[in-house]
């Protein structure tokens, strides 16, 4: 069975992340992994990965976007509220899933 460990901080009312920074998913012993972040139940952003040498698989999200500011596009953090991660993770082609809720601050 896998172990599932984000670099969420938890606070008193669930899991927060902030803004513009990377979600980091770790699945022990997967040989590989898809998710997603959805807001409202529509996907924003996805990511594949496969075992890496350490024996483990990772996403990793930058939660950011590319706006205009200023006149200019540049790279700013995504929306304060509430967004779902969902992780599929396979090892020897059994599945096994989580969803997650958090909080961008």
């Amino acid at each position: 069975m896998p172990i599932y460990n984000t670099n969420f901080i938890q606070k008193d009312d669930g899991n927060s992340i902030n803004s513009g920074t990377t979600l980091e998913v770790k699945i022990d012993g997967a040989d590989h992994v898809s998710g997603g972040i959805y807001k409202d139940g529509l996907p924003i952003m996805a990511d594949f990965g496969y075992k890496e040498d350490d024996g483990n698989a990772y996403l990793r999200f930058k939660l950011q976007k590319r706006a205009i500011v200023d006149g200019e596009w540049r790279s700013v953090g995504l929306a304060l509220g509430t967004y779902t991660l969902k992780t599929r993770a396979w090892i020897s082609n059994r599945g096994q899933g989580w969803d997650d809720e958090f909080k961008m601050t």
